[in-house]
């Protein structure tokens, strides 16, 4: 799927989005065409980073085989294995429209200079009702698998238990159930530190990856405390995301943003 996308991508638009696409340029491996948002989109499903596929074709190259040889043409289809929980996932997805229903709602008000407070209460049902239900969905299947509601279903799942901020010990016994999913590659890494830094704080602690802002005194955005300043983008690395820097520009131009 990833390669069809990206060779369609190259074809309109000259660009790809998961770096499948390699080509030789004086004997180095480089993406044949200019990659966007690369990190995300391996990370969500489960791809190798693309540093990591690019060194690997290098040591063939170096080797003397032909990049033709490491690279070859794939098949553009892959077998199709049922859900298992496919009622899950549906009701995931109306857990989830419900949530993002209320927030925009509220949020829509508060743009307008109007925060009306029964909007916000809405908020809080929706996220009330939702909490319970994933805490029945833990005590049942667990953190649920890309094989039981697909990717897109594990990334549901995880935002549920995001906005679970008031019960920091399901959050926590989430996290723990998720670890195994996020080192099989069944679960974004990126989605997996978020969690795990929310935990963090919740106990006191400095976070781990720098996924989480407050305001500064300057009304700026700044990250919250973090464990071991020094090797944060290091660690930021090995869970597909990008620099503390470039992660605090794109917060701070969204929110000046109007």
């Amino acid at each position: 799927m990833a390669h069809l996308n990206d060779r369609i991508e190259r074809d309109h638009r000259g660009t790809q989005q998961f770096g499948t696409l390699f080509a030789l340029e004086h004997g180095r491996v480089v993406p044949a065409v200019p990659v966007r948002g690369h990190l995300f989109y391996r990370d969500f499903y489960g791809l190798p980073s693309m540093d990591d596929v690019i060194d690997t074709l290098q040591a063939g190259i170096d080797a003397g085989r032909s990049l033709a040889e490491l690279d070859p043409p794939r098949s553009l289809a892959a077998p199709y294995t049922p859900l298992t929980h496919t009622e899950l996932r549906r009701e995931l997805g109306r857990m989830v429209a419900a949530d993002q229903d209320a927030r925009h709602a509220y949020a829509q008000s508060v743009r307008a200079g109007t925060p009306d407070p029964a909007l916000q209460e809405a908020v809080a049902r929706a996220d009330a009702d939702n909490h319970a239900r994933v805490a029945q969905i833990l005590d049942t299947v667990g953190f649920p698998g890309p094989e039981m509601v697909g990717r897109d279903g594990v990334s549901t799942f995880f935002l549920l238990v995001q906005h679970a901020d008031d019960d920091p010990a399901l959050q926590q016994r989430a996290l723990a159930l998720a670890e195994p999913l996020m080192r099989e590659r069944r679960m974004s890494r990126q989605q997996f530190a978020m969690l795990t830094d929310r935990v963090l704080l919740a106990q006191g602690l400095p976070q781990r990856y720098g996924t989480q802002t407050v305001t500064g005194e300057t009304g700026t955005l700044v990250l919250a405390p973090v464990e071991d300043a020094a090797g944060l983008d290091a660690r930021r690395r090995d869970m597909a995301m990008g620099t503390a820097e470039a992660y605090l520009e794109l917060l701070r131009a969204r929110h000046a943003a109007p």
